[in-house]
Parts: structure tokens; C-alpha cells; sequence
């Protein structure tokens, strides 16, 4: 935990996760803090992740899978937001990520806000049709572990040339994480996330 501590309490969250409310750093412009909304349910049978990490376990999946993505490939993946370490806020322990803007400067959109609230060409679908298979080829050679890829854990950082981040959801909270020993089931479900996003594209380009 880094010395520096941030009052949040006045600025208003950027966006929301399902466990996660997401801030715009006081300081640096390309980054956000990330924080873990309080978690009121009681469990009396805890799995050793939420014995042992609490309302925390979350990160500490997805940063595990990022420096076993580091270990693998020796650099990062330019598919993933950064990570830059942890700080003390007013919501409690916070996490510095990233942060990926669209061509104006803001929030970049989810891949779902980016297909529902906006009207592309053909040409732009098209483009973004290449990416998705870009995106995934990626994260297939780097060996990405995921449990939850989808429209929303994905942000479009650009316009008429897309380009696709993927911002969570890293790691398998399975007690027995077969993908990590089945390259073959993992092949199965990245196929399985890649279908679901590319359905979602031919959706709009059927409405153009």
C-alpha cells in the first residue's frame, strides 16, 4: 500500500461494476482507482479465497493472472488495462489501474454502449469484426486466462478505427481451474466468448 491516501467521497464514480466502483484518479488523468463496494452478505460456509481475501479475493484473481501473464510472456499484454499498484482511499483499500479514453478524452465506452448508443458504417463493423479476431488471437498466444469475457468487461478505445481493451474479468475462480491445464478447454471457452461478441456485431451490421 502505497503512502498516498485519496478522498473520494466528494467526486462522483465514473462507472460501476457489479463489486466495483470506478473513480478518475485526483491526480493523474490516465488512470483510475478502482474500489470494492461493501459487501453485506453473511456466509457461515466460506470458500478459502473469501477466508482468505474477503471482499478482496476479486483482485487478487485478476492480478494473479496478470503477472502469470507477465511470467509467460516477459512483457505485458497490450490487451490489458495496466496495472499500477494499490493505494488508501476514503471507500477503503484501492487499486490504480489504467485507464482507457476514447478519441475525446473520456471513459472509453463499454463494447455493448459502443454497438447500442452510436451508429457506425459497414466499413467501421467491419473493422471492428477484425479486431474482435485480433483481440482474441492475442489472447490465445499469451495464454490469458479469463472467467467472465464479455460485452461489458471490453472497452472500444477508438472510433472509426477500433481497438479493443480488455479491463476484467481476468482469472478462473473455479476450485479446479481446468483451463490452466487444458489448453483445449481453454481454446473452448475464448471460442465461446468470441462467438458471443461477434454475434453481438452481426446483430447491428443486420440493421444498417
Amino acid at each position: 500500500m502505497s503512502n498516498s491516501y485519496y478522498d473520494l467521497s466528494r467526486q462522483s464514480h465514473l462507472a460501476e461494476g457489479r463489486g466495483q466502483l470506478i473513480f478518475q484518479h485526483p491526480k493523474k488523468k490516465n488512470r483510475l482507482i478502482k474500489v470494492v463496494k461493501p459487501n453485506e452478505k453473511k456466509r457461515i460456509l466460506k470458500r478459502y479465497s473469501v477466508w482468505r481475501y474477503n471482499r478482496l479475493r476479486g483482485w487478487q484473481r485478476e492480478l494473479s493472472e496478470y503477472i502469470a501473464t507477465l511470467s509467460r510472456t516477459g512483457t505485458h499484454c497490450d490487451r490489458l488495462t495496466r496495472y499500477y499498484g494499490f493505494c488508501d482511499t476514503s471507500y477503503g483499500p484501492g487499486i490504480v489501474v489504467e485507464k482507457i479514453s476514447d478519441p475525446n478524452g473520456y471513459l472509453a465506452p463499454t463494447f455493448s454502449s459502443y454497438l447500442n448508443k452510436m451508429q457506425h458504417s459497414a466499413t467501421t463493423l467491419a473493422k471492428l469484426r477484425n479486431d474482435v479476431e485480433e483481440l482474441f488471437d492475442t489472447l490465445n498466444r499469451d495464454q490469458v486466462h479469463f472467467h467472465d469475457i464479455h460485452q461489458r468487461n471490453i472497452v472500444v478505445s477508438g472510433d472509426t478505427n477500433p481497438r479493443l481493451m480488455v479491463i476484467d474479468g481476468l482469472g478462473n475462480p473455479a476450485l479446479m481451474p481446468f483451463t490452466q491445464f487444458s489448453k483445449r478447454a481453454f481454446r473452448k471457452i475464448a471460442m465461446s466468448g468470441k462467438d458471443r461478441i461477434l454475434k453481438a456485431i452481426d446483430r447491428s451490421t443486420s440493421t444498417i
